[in-house]
């Protein structure tokens, strides 16, 4: 599996809670129901709260209902939340979600800089599905402490702290140590432990020259060696995770299954198959496109 055991455990809980009431059978019906739902209310608290803290305090109220319509309007993330969706992507929603909402006061508060951090590992142990967002957003972080200097540096350097403290925490709870060498490329792991974990780090450290030396040139300087030496460092101990996540897939298998899945098609094959999901619109039909393979002794065995 591509995603950790960490969704288990709220799922339990809720089984535990409720099977005095309705019996194991009848538990694991309404969890199907409830975990969902309460995800889907998660969400559109968190886009209420996203939407105030980046209007003004005039329009609040209109800006905070629009944004909650629109998000429930959603339909690709929506199906996400349907009732017997148990899953890891609406949990990682959720996270990125919450990291998005403490990042835009990380700048006023530590106490979101660290929750933030702690968000962004969480969703990263689970699956790494957001990884593009949230390595988006530390970047953004990066570039503010290089344009605020000592302003933020202190922030920042509570941001860097939480992620590799908590990366490193959910490491040792979910993993084994001896597989932390092993390049595993499409999940939680060594090689991206590497990265989230050498990431905070290295805003700790352009955080303490911030702090140290007030010039942009000391901050752009810190930010290009601690990059530089980080991205060194993963090309060295992992160079097979550059290659496609997929490269070692059997070349049957994927001409007859993996070449039809939406979510590892190229952007030049869904641009000629189905270019209604490249902005995000469900597909209506289903899709037959197995059938034009000529069967094999080898697919039918």
């Amino acid at each position: 599996m591509h995603w950790s055991r960490v969704i288990d455990v709220p799922l339990a809980a809720l089984i535990l809670m409720l099977r005095p009431l309705a019996g194991t059978a009848g538990a694991e019906a309404i969890t199907l129901f409830v975990w969902p739902t309460l995800l889907f209310g998660a969400a559109l608290l968190l886009v209420a709260a996203i939407a105030k803290r980046m209007s003004d305090d005039v329009n609040q109220p209109a800006v905070r209902l629009a944004a909650i319509v629109l998000a429930a309007l959603s339909v690709p993330a929506l199906i996400h939340f349907r009732a017997g969706a148990i899953d890891h992507h609406n949990f990682q929603i959720v996270l990125l979600l919450c990291f998005l909402f403490l990042t835009l006061g990380i700048e006023r508060s530590s106490v979101d800089a660290s929750l933030a951090g702690f968000s962004a590992a969480l969703s990263l142990a689970i699956g790494l599905e957001m990884l593009p967002a949230i390595a988006t957003a530390c970047v953004a972080i990066l570039g503010l402490l290089i344009w605020r200097g000592r302003l933020v540096s202190r922030q920042v350097c509570t941001f860097g702290a939480a992620l590799t403290g908590s990366s490193l925490l959910l490491v040792a709870l979910l993993l084994p140590a001896h597989s932390l060498g092993t390049p595993v490329c499409d999940a939680f792991g060594g090689p991206f432990l590497l990265l989230i974990a050498g990431g905070g780090g290295s805003l700790m450290i352009v955080a303490g020259v911030a702090a140290w030396q007030p010039e942009l040139d000391a901050r752009v300087a810190a930010a290009a060696v601690t990059g530089l030496i980080l991205l060194a460092a993963f090309f060295k101990l992992f160079p097979g995770c550059l290659a496609s996540p997929y490269a070692m897939v059997d070349p049957l298998v994927a001409s007859l299954w993996l070449d039809q899945v939406a979510e590892t098609m190229s952007f030049h094959t869904m641009l000629q198959l189905e270019p209604q999901k490249i902005p995000g619109l469900p597909n209506r039909t289903p899709r037959r496109r197995a059938a034009q393979f000529p069967a094999s002794r080898h697919w039918q065995h």
